[in-house]
């Protein structure tokens, strides 16, 4: 059942941002992080996950987690980075700021809307 919502997720990868191995990599390591990773419960247990998605990641796809996945920032993916986009586009979030930026302006619309 776990494995499918990673697949499921890998899925919903968009041809407009997922154009080479190392996209499809990063949305799986992602998807993987998502479904598996956020349960654990310490920082040994996390650590144990990231070497075995770098492990799985050099064994089975032939690339390297660090030249794949920039680790100075999280590794997160949303369908809201680009507004007014139809189709909405499952992508990376490249700039923790720009997404902060998309999440207040989401906050304080649907808070004009919904607060007396």
């Amino acid at each position: 059942r776990e494995l499918s919502k990673v697949i499921q997720g890998v899925l919903m990868a968009d041809k407009r941002r997922t154009t080479s191995r190392e996209d499809l990599a990063r949305l799986w390591a992602h998807e993987c992080q998502r479904v598996f990773s956020d349960r654990l419960i310490n920082d040994q247990d996390r650590a144990w996950f990231l070497d075995e998605t770098k492990n799985q990641m050099k064994e089975h796809l032939k690339l390297v987690y660090d030249k794949v996945v920039d680790t100075s920032r999280p590794l997160i993916y949303c369908d809201f980075f680009t507004p007014g986009v139809d189709p909405s586009i499952y992508e990376e979030v490249t700039s923790v700021d720009k997404l902060t930026g998309i999440c207040k302006e989401q906050q304080t619309d649907y808070n004009e809307q919904h607060l007396p």
